[in-house]
């Protein structure tokens, strides 16, 4: 939990109070290398913040398999739904490293 608040607290312009309240409300979950954090089936209506690693959105086309995009350690991204649009996204979320 220290490495997530140091990562974020530039972010929050020192104002630890507020961090604080964000950090009381979020979970650590660690990934094994190449594992799937969410599939395309799954409404996960949840936001994610890459501590360390890189994860990528691929999609399964009929013929062929399309990268939407690669997070990086410090990277923050939306799962299969989010805020703005109650569709589940036809993605599936890997750790790749």
């Amino acid at each position: 939990m220290e490495q997530l608040k140091e990562q974020l607290a530039p972010n929050f312009r020192n104002d630890l109070s507020s961090l604080d309240l964000l950090l009381n409300r979020c979970s650590i979950m660690q990934h094994k290398k190449g594992s799937l954090i969410c599939d395309r089936e799954s409404y996960r209506p949840y936001g994610y913040f890459l501590i360390e690693g890189m994860a990528a959105a691929s999609e399964v086309d009929i013929d062929k398999n399309h990268l939407h995009w690669v997070g990086l350690a410090g990277d923050f991204f939306t799962s299969t739904a989010h805020t703005y649009n109650v569709e589940v996204q036809n993605q599936d979320i890997h750790l790749l490293t």
